[in-house]
């Protein structure tokens, strides 16, 4: 068994969509990152924002999700929670 060591999750996103959020808090700093397909095809991170915050350590993905298919998302994650929500604490 493999966990995190392919290199396949971090693209993960691209199969549904071509740009996403990505936010990290890490000491205290919060980095916020969008990673997207530029032009070429390629997938690239730029770093949109880095702010100084007392906020425990963690990782945030946000990816846009059509209305049209909350239902699928959330029924084949399981989940049925709020994709407002957020499960920070």
């Amino acid at each position: 068994e493999y966990t995190g060591c392919l290199g396949i999750g971090c693209k993960a996103a691209f199969a549904y969509t071509d740009q996403f959020t990505v936010e990290t808090w890490k000491g205290n700093n919060k980095s916020t990152y969008v990673a997207a397909i530029n032009d070429n095809g390629d997938a690239i991170i730029h770093l949109a924002n880095m702010e100084r915050i007392a906020e425990p350590n963690g990782v945030r993905i946000s990816i846009p999700v059509k209305a049209d298919d909350l239902h699928t998302f959330r029924k084949r994650t399981g989940t049925s929670r709020d994709p407002m929500n957020t499960c920070k604490k």
